[in-house]
């Protein structure tokens, strides 16, 4: 099934990670063209808070407590435990530019209830002149990806100290894999094409994400890494 594709504006900051994209917490600023920027969204239309109703009763607190704790002990799937538990170097495959290492971050997530981000980033040396290719899988739990993205630096362009409006176009779809996976896509691409990524939204507010920059990667690259990541981090 797919959606109608959108556009919308982001913001890129050029003293950001070389990930290229990647989530944000906050510092964006609204336009005029009628796109609502990150601060101007409620949190929680994008991220899990949880319950946020007055107190309940003990036995409530209890029972939902012990909801909880059965959850997690079920998880269907976790962020791992580094880039190399996977192999995620196997993973991005071609992908990744020649000659690069990987660079592992993990990070919790401010702004969102538990959100952490576990990120396997590989970097290309021609980055002088702003035209470095890099390949980034990232791992998100209970915060969107897709909803905030940060581009680090427009190719062609000097690093900036300023923020600049990105336009994207966004396409949601579902294939036959994402659906047996119980998740969905969104197809996330710079109008003129120098940064794309895919984001796989699975079951428990769980995201892995793909992103190229300045690559020949095509969508259906981007989605053999992602299904191929789920099945590494699926429990």
């Amino acid at each position: 099934m797919r959606f109608a594709p959108v556009y919308r504006r982001t913001t890129a900051a050029g003293t950001a990670l070389a990930a290229a994209v990647l989530l944000t917490a906050c510092g964006a600023e609204s336009g005029d063209d009628g796109w609502s920027t990150p601060d101007e969204w409620e949190w929680s239309e994008w991220f899990s808070f949880g319950d946020e109703d007055g107190e309940g009763s003990g036995s409530e607190d209890s029972a939902d407590e012990a909801d909880g704790n059965s959850e997690e002990e079920t998880a269907r799937f976790a962020l791992p435990e580094s880039c190399a538990d996977i192999g995620a170097g196997e993973v991005a495959g071609g992908l990744a530019p020649a000659g690069a290492s990987v660079t592992e971050d993990t990070e919790e997530l401010d702004g969102a209830s538990d959100a952490e981000q576990m990120s396997c980033v590989w970097t290309g040396s021609g980055t002088e002149g702003g035209d470095g290719e890099s390949f980034a899988i990232t791992f998100t739990v209970n915060a969107d990806p897709s909803a905030r993205l940060e581009v680090a630096q427009l190719p062609g362009e000097e690093e900036m100290n300023w923020e600049v409006d990105v336009d994207v176009e966004v396409d949601s779809y579902r294939t036959a894999r994402s659906e047996t996976l119980g998740g969905e896509l969104d197809y996330v691409t710079t109008v003129e094409g120098s940064t794309q990524s895919l984001h796989l939204a699975l079951p428990e507010d769980f995201y892995i994400s793909a992103v190229a920059v300045s690559s020949e990667a095509s969508r259906k690259d981007l989605e053999k890494v992602v299904f191929q990541a789920a099945e590494r981090v699926e429990q």
